[in-house]
């Protein structure tokens, strides 16, 4: 039987927070996407050609590692859903679970770390430190680990089943917060996901993530629905916290 849910192009954003939607509609009963199109799709975060693109490359196939079908043009019968992380969290504290996104192909074989960094237009402040994070991969590879680096990729963007094919099998997943990221938060790949809420230190207006967070309840904890391989820092992705950080982690591992 087909339940439907209802995320309407023309008002709801094409960004990874898609992916928070999905989580929440599968979690609650629904089966089945329906992108409502009437001609018009939302611009207030991307130029609608890059809106349409990131439809085509997060959006969909999305719905293929939430489980779900989907049908797009005219609104139908169905549920309507929130996409904010504060909304993830009181589900899973009011049911005790949540429908995590799953990789749908084999991961690749053999043992490594992945590093996702961030470089986009938008928003800037929240972009990887490139030198710290540069700094890191040499460090994993003095210990023998092999690295696999993962670009967000604004514009020539990886392939979302096989980004999530090559978290799902790694010795761990390490980035800045950022929208790739999404994929590890809401599933059972491990992570060390640093610098959850930056400091907006530039010129470009944007929305106050710190008063998003706080509102919703998420602000300076660990999901609750997160398990034993995934930790979030909230300080910044610097050499040290990022070391710190995945030393800690690997230690707690080897020690379990």
């Amino acid at each position: 039987m087909k339940r439907v849910a209802l995320y309407d192009l023309a008002e709801m954003p094409t960004t990874f927070d898609f992916a928070t939607w999905c989580v929440i509609a599968k979690t609650l009963g629904a089966n089945h996407v329906r992108f409502i199109y009437e001609g018009k799709i939302a611009t207030w975060k991307y130029p609608e050609h890059v809106a349409w693109r990131r439809f085509a490359n997060i959006l969909i196939p999305l719905c293929r590692l939430a489980g779900m079908t989907y049908s797009m043009g005219a609104k139908v019968e169905g549920r309507t859903f929130p996409y904010m992380t504060g909304d993830t969290i009181k589900l899973f504290n009011s049911k005790g679970h949540i429908e995590k996104l799953k990789s749908v192909i084999q991961p690749p074989k053999g043992q490594y770390t992945t590093i996702t960094l961030r470089d986009s237009f938008r928003n800037r402040y929240r972009n990887s430190n490139s030198e710290a994070w540069g700094r890191f991969k040499a460090y994993l590879e003095s210990i023998g680990k092999k690295v696999i680096v993962i670009p967000e990729c604004e514009d020539d963007p990886v392939d979302i089943v096989e980004r999530m094919a090559l978290y799902a099998g790694a010795e761990m997943n390490l980035g800045a917060n950022c929208g790739p990221m999404q994929l590890c938060l809401l599933s059972d790949a491990p992570y060390i996901v640093l610098n959850i809420c930056p400091k907006n230190d530039t010129d470009e207006k944007t929305y106050d993530m710190e008063r998003l967070l706080k509102d919703s309840g998420y602000w300076n904890v660990q999901f609750p629905f997160h398990n034993s391989r995934q930790l979030l820092v909230w300080e910044p992705d610097s050499y040290e916290n990022i070391l710190k950080s995945y030393q800690a982690m690997t230690l707690e591992r080897v020690a379990a």
